[in-house]
This record gives structure tokens, sequence and C-alpha cells, in this order.
């Protein structure tokens, strides 16, 4: 089959008919040919020229994929960059906004960084993406203010909440700091300030909203183990133990 008429859903289609698939193509070594050819599931290539093509075959070989088909959602105030795949990532125009809901359907880790497939050609870094139910608990945190509680003078920070080995920097208990992402790793919460990743246990929150009854019936929902401490200091209307 000729590179020019294949698309993901033909391959599905061929292969649910039986049928192996091999695109053909003289490709000249093109390589923005293979930034959306490597993503399909075929067979074989037939092409002029191999080294490009082993090249990505390598990087695909190398890959772990799973299955997610869930939605998702970015959950942080920053926009995430959309790559044409996750093996040689090639930046596309679009960008997935701030919060927006979108379908995953794969999960692809090479090299120690982890991408959501959302569509035909598209990926996402991972790190700001949570999936449902946890995508809706972690918008509660995004925006809010929280100060550093934790039971030791100061709490290290991460690169990320994908490698919590990373440790980047510590800072003081008793700081103040803006969350401006949040990302669940298993049932572990972690939130982005400027100068990294906390883990929320080490934090507790000073929510602001515009509806504190709702905000607060929706921080109730949250299993206890995967929710930050409201801080005692708002008085009242807040909790020091996880409701």
């Amino acid at each position: 089959m000729s590179s020019d008429l294949v698309t993901p859903q033909l391959v599905t289609q061929l292969h649910d008919l039986g049928k192996k698939v091999y695109i053909w193509d003289e490709m000249n070594e093109n390589r923005s040919l293979w930034t959306w050819l490597v993503n399909l599931n075929i067979d074989g290539i037939v092409t002029n020229y191999t080294a490009l093509g082993h090249e990505f075959q390598a990087l695909k070989a190398a890959a772990v994929t799973t299955d997610i088909n869930d939605l998702g959602a970015n959950s942080s105030t920053t926009p995430l960059p959309i790559y044409e795949n996750p093996y040689q990532p090639t930046l596309r125009h679009e960008q997935l906004a701030p919060e927006t809901p979108v379908m995953i359907s794969s999960m692809i880790t090479i090299a120690g960084n982890t991408y959501y497939q959302i569509g035909d050609n598209a990926f996402v870094p991972a790190t700001t993406v949570n999936l449902a139910p946890q995508a809706g608990w972690a918008s509660l945190f995004i925006n809010q203010n929280a100060v550093v509680t934790g039971k030791k003078f100061r709490v290290p920070v991460y690169a990320d909440p994908l490698h919590q080995q990373d440790v980047i920097a510590h800072i003081a208990n008793h700081t103040r700091h803006h969350i401006t992402a949040a990302r669940y790793e298993g049932n572990h919460l972690y939130v982005k300030i400027k100068t990294g990743w906390l883990n929320a246990q080490d934090l507790q929150l000073l929510p602001d909203a515009e509806n504190m009854t709702t905000w607060m019936s929706q921080y109730r929902s949250i299993p206890a183990a995967q929710k930050p401490l409201v801080h005692w200091a708002l008085g009242d209307t807040a909790f020091d133990t996880p409701l």
C-alpha cells in the first residue's frame, strides 16, 4: 500500500480482515514522513532507504506502550506541547490548553520519558496530565496557595512527579507557595510550585475559591489518602485532618 493512501483506520480495518499491511514509499530519507508513519501499527515497510527506517524501528522497539482508553486533562496553568510522535518528538502547531478534557488512548514510555497519545499523531508529555477521576480532584488545587508543613525543618523538591528520585532542591518549613499544577502518581498527589514539585503530604492548603461551600464539598469527596490537609489558620471553616 502506498504511504499516500494509508490511514490508522484503514490499517485497523485490514488487520480485522486478517490482512498484513506493508507500506511502500521511495521516501528518499524523508524524516518528516517517518515522524507520523512510525505511529501506525503496520507490519513492515518497503523502501529504497533502510537506515532511517531502522532508526525509528529501534526507537519504537525500545518503547513500552500501555493501552489507556480513558478521559484525562492537563492539570496545569500552562498549555502542553503536542508532538507528532514520542520517539523523536517533533512539535505540532497545536497545544493542549490548561484543564482541557481529552481522550487518552495509550501511554508510551521511552528513555525515561512518558507521553500520552491524545489523537492520531498527537502525543503530550504525561507530567501534568491526570486521568479521571483524579483529573477532577487535581483541578481543585490549581491556582491555590499552600504552606509547607513537613515533619522536618525542610522538605525535598522534585524535578517532576514521575521521577521522585530526582531531588533538585529543598525548601524550608512554614513558607508559602503558589500551586501551578497538580499530578497524581498512583495514590500520591504532587503539586508544582515555582521551584519544582512537592509531595502534597508536605504541605497544607490555604484555599481561596469563589464558592468555598462548593469547593469544600468537592474536597470532601476526595479519598482521605489522596488530598492534602487544609491549614488550621483558616479557622472554623477549615479542617486540619482529612475528611
